[in-house]
């Protein structure tokens, strides 16, 4: 996919959820979103192939910024501070850029995501972190790192939803942060 399809895709995302800011997005038609976005419905399939992949250009565009800007900041030589910094950045944007509603239609909506897609930033780039903190002695070297890394996927997705369950009414990086270090010193001692 070319650059300008993936930003043209971004844009009816972000239009979509700009223009229908109180939608029931499981009732809501196609023909509704393209509406907003005031496109026709063959453009709408031109750039997705179905509502959900609709859904799943949100978590692209999370991919994006982890790739982009969360991952070239991660330089810190100490991998735990590292791994503390993404589980954060994970929560500024998700509770930033599109908060307890968006968070509630991809929820919904992608059922059934896969927490294993190693292709995707989310995993992989928590994968780089725990295995270098691993080659660095910084975290036991007896835990299977591909397991630390779905868990934490599952765990971050899960505290993500149940702050967007109870509609942000409490902070998401705060948060995160704190349940993030106690889990690494978990890591330090198995």
């Amino acid at each position: 996919m070319t650059k300008k399809t993936t930003a043209k895709r971004n844009e009816i995302v972000l239009t979509i959820f700009d223009k229908l800011p109180d939608a029931d997005f499981a009732q809501i038609t196609i023909k509704d979103m393209c509406s907003a976005a005031n496109i026709s419905v063959g453009t709408f399939y031109h750039y997705f192939k179905d509502k959900s992949s609709f859904f799943l250009q949100i978590y692209s565009l999370l991919d994006e910024y982890l790739k982009e800007e969360l991952a070239p900041i991660l330089t810190d030589e100490n991998e735990i501070n590292n791994l503390v910094q993404f589980c954060i950045g994970y929560a500024r944007y998700t509770s930033n850029d599109f908060g307890a509603r968006i968070l509630k239609v991809a929820f919904e909506s992608l059922p059934s995501l896969s927490t294993e897609n190693r292709e995707r930033p989310f995993y992989s780039i928590l994968l780089e972190i725990l295995r270098k903190a691993q080659e660095k002695k910084q975290i036991s070297q007896t835990l299977d790192i591909n397991e630390i890394t779905k868990t934490l996927v599952i765990i971050l997705r899960g505290h993500s939803f149940d702050w967007a369950w109870h509609e942000g009414n409490y902070d998401l990086v705060e948060s995160i942060e704190c349940f993030i270090t106690l889990f690494v010193k978990s890591l330090c001692f198995s």
